[in-house]
């Protein structure tokens, strides 16, 4: 294991409720909506040979 180290980037979340507070202000920058649904959105086709595959089986092989 890895013990890496290394120094926190904190960002203006632009939510005065948060001025201030390291933990949110060190988080990655708050997204647009739906622009990390795009990323996750799977480009898997299924084919013939997935049938006999229960749901929960095909679901595991697509994760």
């Amino acid at each position: 294991m890895n013990n890496l180290i290394t120094d926190a980037e904190y960002h203006d979340t632009g939510v005065h409720a948060y001025k201030g507070n390291p933990f949110i202000e060190a988080l990655p920058p708050i997204q647009e909506p739906f622009e990390d649904t795009k990323i996750l959105i799977s480009k898997v086709t299924p084919t013939l040979d997935d049938e006999p595959y229960r749901v929960c089986r095909r679901l595991f092989y697509l994760s």
